[in-house]
């Protein structure tokens, strides 16, 4: 058997690979954070870092990132993922493809990285909105 058939991966069998968020409060880091190139030495704050597989789903992704960081548990916080990556000419770009929020489920939480062309080397930087509104505190007006 295959350790990888029919987009499932047996984690028992595969290794996992280290994946390097970049987490930032209110918006995406700016792509000239990363550096000029993959090459550069750049890289902004707040690194999180993840061994993970292929298959790995943004909701998976964004409950890591939960559990790691308080301040992202938010009841209204949304996850926008990017990804940062060289392109054919060896510059980085920066670019957005998904959103999870905490409470609402989007058929595009169940994206996995490798439906998302992420390869080992590439960087996922991920915007948390929502996560320093205070009005999240108060008791929702609904129940």
């Amino acid at each position: 058997a295959s350790k990888m058939e029919a987009g499932r991966i047996d984690r028992d069998e595969l290794s996992p690979f280290l994946l390097r968020m970049f987490v930032r409060l209110g918006g995406h880091n700016a792509v000239a954070d990363y550096g000029e190139t993959a090459a550069s030495d750049s890289l902004p704050a707040e690194e999180m870092q993840v061994y993970t597989w292929p298959d790995a789903t943004l909701r998976e992704l964004t409950d890591l990132i939960k559990e790691a960081r308080p301040d992202c548990r938010r009841a209204r916080c949304e996850f926008a993922f990017a990804i940062v990556y060289p392109d054919r000419q060896g510059k980085n770009v920066l670019k957005e493809v998904g959103r999870v929020r905490s409470r609402e489920v989007r058929a595009s939480e169940n994206t996995t990285l490798r439906g998302l062309r992420f390869q080992t080397g590439d960087y996922l930087d991920v915007a948390v909105f929502g996560a320093d509104d205070h009005y999240d505190d108060a008791p929702d007006p609904r129940r």
